[in-house]
């Protein structure tokens, strides 16, 4: 049973080489739960909104208990709380975007449970950490402050960076008395994503006794026709062997045997299929990738000189592209 839930909030900006990254940060992370907007389409995500602009999934060891969603929001429950991811465009109307906060209040009123939430509404406030609160800043911050919810966000590492600039538009929220749960909440602009937005990292501890996981699926599957055969072969063991079995160990070691040989062992893993394109050289060109990102990130911030901050820029361009080629081959 785990003791916390981890968490992954991303947005991957409707890339497939952004998403396919996404699904090994998950692996290499052990992430139980992650918050996204704007996926590589429906199909690969296990909860999404009626457009399909925020999603998310969870690791099929961990029982989802209930699921919802409307237009820019979606959510599942887990016994921990309730965990849900928004979006809002940019070019959205603002009548739009106090109809989606008031659809979300309208569903975190109804459960009556806590809720952590982690979104991109492309909305600026200073209680996220942005410099500057535009409109829909000002309303999401009397969103927040009016439904007792607690920002999660920490420091001034953007969430979002481009040619053009960076900013801090992606936020997570929770419940208060759930937020005092929440621990390592950590942008993570070193991480190679190929996607605008940084991946953003939290956990959730559970109470203690609260079980998250789902009950084992661990056995075995056995086809209609199969059944026969085993219940016939037993049978036949059973009257050979009778009087023979001296322990437990020797009675279950045949019957472990004829189900193997007549049935199909299901697996005990989270149930997800293996990233199955990645490999060494896609590692070592994502290594180097993330390397040339972390050291132009510093370079900015120290104020170095335009060559040195431009031959950083163009040494993580030949990363970048280095990298996508690979990854476009699969």
């Amino acid at each position: 049973m785990a003791s916390t839930i981890t968490i992954l909030q991303i947005n991957l900006n409707r890339c497939r080489i952004a998403h396919d990254l996404m699904e090994r940060t998950i692996a290499e992370k052990n992430i139980i739960v992650t918050l996204g907007q704007e996926p590589y389409g429906k199909g690969r995500t296990d909860f999404h909104d009626v457009k399909g602009d925020s999603f998310i999934n969870v690791d099929n060891e961990h029982e989802v208990i209930k699921s919802g969603s409307g237009e820019g929001f979606v959510y599942v429950e887990l016994s921990t709380c309730i965990f849900l991811s928004c979006y809002f465009s940019p070019n959205g109307e603002l009548a739009d975007f106090e109809r989606l906060l008031q659809n979300i209040e309208s569903m975190i009123r109804h459960q009556g449970k806590h809720v952590v939430m982690g979104g991109d509404l492309n909305a600026k406030t200073n209680i996220i950490g942005s410099q500057t609160t535009n409109q829909r800043g000002a309303i999401l911050q009397e969103w927040i402050l009016a439904n007792g919810l607690v920002i999660l966000n920490e420091g001034d590492t953007p969430t979002f960076q481009n040619a053009n600039g960076t900013s801090i538009i992606d936020f997570t929220a929770a419940t208060e008395q759930l937020g005092r749960r929440v621990d390592k909440w950590r942008v993570e602009p070193d991480i190679e994503n190929f996607g605008d937005h940084n991946n953003i990292y939290f956990e959730v501890s559970c109470k203690p006794g609260e079980n998250t996981t789902r009950p084992s699926q661990a056995g075995w599957t056995i086809k209609p026709a199969a059944i026969t055969e085993l219940a016939a072969a037993w049978k036949t063991s059973h009257q050979t062997k009778r009087g023979q079995y001296n322990t437990i160990r020797t009675l279950t070691s045949d019957i472990v045997k004829l189900l193997d040989k007549y049935g199909h062992k299901k697996s005990s893993s989270s149930g997800r299929p293996p990233v199955y394109w990645w490999n060494a050289d896609i590692a070592n060109l994502r290594r180097a990738c993330s390397t040339s990102r972390r050291k132009l990130t510093r370079a900015r911030k120290s104020l170095r000189t335009y060559q040195q901050v431009h031959e950083l820029t163009e040494e993580h361009k030949h990363n970048n592209l280095a990298t996508q080629t690979a990854l476009s081959a699969f």
